[in-house]
């Protein structure tokens, strides 16, 4: 419990309490004021600065909603304490329809709108908060290190578990690809079970995994905690993957014709329209219609190498369970375009791998 809490102009942020181990940090806060629809918390700012990742913020909620800040660290320990500072926005209860947002004009299609060169709306800050948090090193250090050591092939590759870490907020599951590895592992249909039969699922809200600086491989991944179930045993149970083929990292497009070299199977080009402001391409994701696996990355890459971003996305989810993706080349000019994968194909293990963890 934290019950820390600090007014400016007529809006109370309240830090209610945080769960903190050495891994994760779980800041759970509440921002309240008189006459607002949403409050919003903006992204926060540490002191001193924290190497992790950091979900929260933005969220647009109503006053007096539990939100959180999550702090993920992989190399690095929950530090003794820091102090997080962040700016409050809002949507007044009488703030009009026409106020809270400017749609595309009538003569402006959505593909265009994706194109526009629009500045970044910022929105006015209401307040501004200061907070500092200590923790009690008798929760930042407690874990559990298991060595596990255990190879397997999966889809023709190999993998190797390596460690597993056991914190009160989650459990880490680490794992290395070989060498001669013919694709990258993205993800794992996974799940932990202890002698009673009872099961921990991947994270769902929150971190999920962790990559590879070096490689598009991902390393590290994210469990339910079975901490506090005073679990004897633990058993790993891995029934699929998604991989990145090395070989496919990159895809070429030929815009004017509409066609792409290679895609992962259940993704397929939709159309590839040429606007006044650059190219949207769009495409049909059937398998499955995740967000993660929507296929591309955010990169793309004209011939000569030259490295472009996509600074919006699009994505949607159809009634049939289909997704579309849609790529704004904003600028671009070239008839081809190199665009960069996040996954090539998904495999399920014929027979699930079953490793003991403890």
């Amino acid at each position: 419990p934290i019950r820390k809490s600090q007014t400016e102009n007529v809006i109370t942020a309240t830090i209610e309490y945080v769960i903190v181990d050495q891994k994760q940090v779980n800041i759970f806060y509440t921002l309240k004021g008189e006459g607002y629809e949403t409050l919003s918390a903006e992204f926060p700012v540490f002191t001193p600065e924290q190497k992790c990742g950091v979900i929260g913020g933005g969220l647009g909620k109503p006053p007096g909603t539990l939100q959180r800040f999550l702090l993920d660290y992989d190399d690095n320990d929950v530090p003794e304490g820091f102090t997080v500072s962040f700016g409050v926005t809002g949507k007044a209860e009488d703030e009009t329809a026409a106020q809270r947002a400017v749609p595309p004009s009538a003569d402006q299609s959505v593909e265009d709108d994706m194109l526009a060169d629009r500045p970044a709306e910022t929105p006015d800050i209401l307040a501004s908060f200061s907070f500092d948090l200590t923790f009690d090193p008798a929760f930042t250090e407690q874990a559990e290190a298991i060595p596990v050591d255990s190879t397997f092939r999966l889809d023709g590759q190999t993998l190797t578990v390596t460690t597993a870490e056991v914190y009160p907020t989650h459990v880490r599951i680490n794992v290395e690809g070989a060498a001669d590895n013919t694709a990258w592992l993205e993800d794992l249909d996974f799940c932990l079970e202890n002698e009673d039969g009872e099961r921990f699922a991947p994270i769902s809200n929150g971190v999920s995994a962790s990559g590879d600086p070096d490689t598009p491989a991902m390393k590290s991944f994210r469990l339910e905690s079975p901490y506090f179930a005073d679990s004897a045993h633990l058993t790993l149970h891995i029934t699929g993957a998604t991989w990145l083929d090395k070989e496919k990292e990159r895809v070429r497009a030929d815009l004017k014709a509409g066609t792409v070299e290679w895609l992962p199977e259940g993704v397929s080009v939709q159309s590839m329209q040429h606007r006044q402001d650059g190219w949207v391409l769009t495409f049909d994701v059937t398998a499955p219609a995740d967000a993660h696996k929507q296929g591309f990355a955010s990169r793309y890459y004209g011939e000569d190498g030259t490295e472009y971003d996509m600074d919006r996305f699009g994505w949607s989810f159809l009634d049939d369970g289909h997704g579309e993706a849609y790529l704004p080349l904003r600028g671009y000019e070239q008839d081809t375009v190199w665009l960069e994968l996040s996954w090539s194909h998904a495999s399920q293990a014929e027979t699930p791998v079953t490793i003991p963890i403890k």
